[in-house]
């Protein structure tokens, strides 16, 4: 298995935990992109990530939203 995909595979596991935790209402892939939506946000949008540091940014922009 070549590193970027170990990589791809982590990083869509950790997509998929954000769900269980439930800071993401759903994960879900597609043609090999990630894409998720926000929990708890009355008509979310998809968002499409590419990498971790996207998820977090995500994450941390609704975190700072809900203050």
């Amino acid at each position: 298995m070549k590193t970027s995909q170990r990589s791809d595979r982590t990083f869509f596991f950790n997509a998929r935990s954000l769900v269980r935790s439930p800071k993401l209402e759903s994960a879900w892939s597609q043609d090999g992109t990630v894409l998720v939506k926000i929990a708890n946000k009355v008509g979310s949008n998809v968002y499409r990530v590419y990498n971790q540091s996207d998820l977090d940014n995500l994450i941390k922009i609704r975190h700072d939203s809900d203050r």
